[in-house]
């Protein structure tokens, strides 16, 4: 079982990756917490893989960057330590031995640790990054 198994709402994710991706030194934008939509925590993050067979509109708009943004619903617990830019870190998804998935990313200086009863993937998103700068420059 990999990550992606242990998530709802996942059809078009595993659409463009029929094998997980690796969560491995990936970008990681932002943590949110969400108190409009009760306790819930946002995690956005730039995988390193850019699918073989993006959908048109990625290849139209010169994507060649994916961003996945993951809803963490029923928060359980929850730390955070450390924030900065460029945070380059490894998440873990995994599920709880007593209830729901825990998620953890690690970077320099970063530690973020959050149990959850559900996570489902909200968005999967493409756009174009300029690699030599690591700046985005629209999404599709």
């Amino acid at each position: 079982m990999d990550w992606v198994d242990l998530l709802d709402k996942t059809v078009f994710l595993r659409k463009l990756y029929p094998v997980a991706p690796s969560l491995r030194k990936v970008r990681l934008l932002e943590v949110g917490l969400l108190a409009d939509d009760g306790d819930t925590v946002s995690i956005r993050f730039d995988l390193n893989d850019f699918p073989v067979a993006p959908p048109p509109k990625w290849i139209k708009a010169c994507a060649n960057t994916a961003q996945v943004r993951l809803l963490c619903i029923g928060v359980l617990g929850l730390e955070l330590r450390g924030w900065t830019s460029n945070i380059i870190a490894d998440i873990d998804i995994a599920r709880s031995e007593e209830k729901g998935l825990i998620v953890t990313a690690s970077a320099e200086g970063v530690r973020f640790r959050g149990v959850f009863e559900f996570i489902w993937v909200d968005a999967v998103s493409g756009y174009t990054q300029n690699l030599k700068e690591g700046q985005a420059h629209g999404s599709a």
